[in-house]
């Protein structure tokens, strides 16, 4: 199962179900979003956001909290972080967090559980789905000239 966190606006959503979509391709499972920052009060620290991607023609599954607590991510710290961001081969349940806007060439390494803590903004993390995400991001409703 691959866990997609979604924090932000329509866009960034987008970055972040298509980066989570590509590795549950790659690796043949599910993919899950974590909506639970979406409903969860921010206290200043991000604007707080709706789900925005129900507008597309999406099979979204939403993680439960059981699924998230398999990954351990409220104890993690940032030497666990870094081990698992460039040896993502010794985890079976990798919580993999962005760091910095770079593209992470790991990314291909991560194991078929995968918790995606990030904003993954670079098309490397998608570019070969790039056909199944356009049909996917086909709004549901047909937009109206008015």
């Amino acid at each position: 199962m691959i866990i997609a966190k979604l924090i932000g606006g329509l866009g960034n959503q987008m970055f972040q179900y298509a980066a989570g979509r590509y590795l549950a391709h790659l690796h043949q499972t599910e993919l899950y979003v974590d909506t639970s920052y979406l409903t969860k009060n921010p206290n200043g620290a991000y604007t707080k956001r709706d789900l925005e991607l129900s507008v597309f023609n999406l099979d979204l599954k939403i993680a439960t909290s059981e699924d998230i607590k398999k990954f351990n991510i409220e104890s993690s710290n940032k030497y666990s972080r870094a081990l698992q961001r460039h040896l993502p081969i010794l985890f079976t349940n990798l919580y993999a967090a962005e760091s910095g806007i770079q593209y992470q060439k790991e990314f291909l390494n991560y194991p078929k559980n995968t918790y995606l803590d990030g904003f993954w903004q670079s098309e490397r993390y998608f570019k070969p789905i790039e056909s199944i995400l356009v049909k996917e991001f086909t709004p549901k409703e047909s937009l109206n000239a008015d």
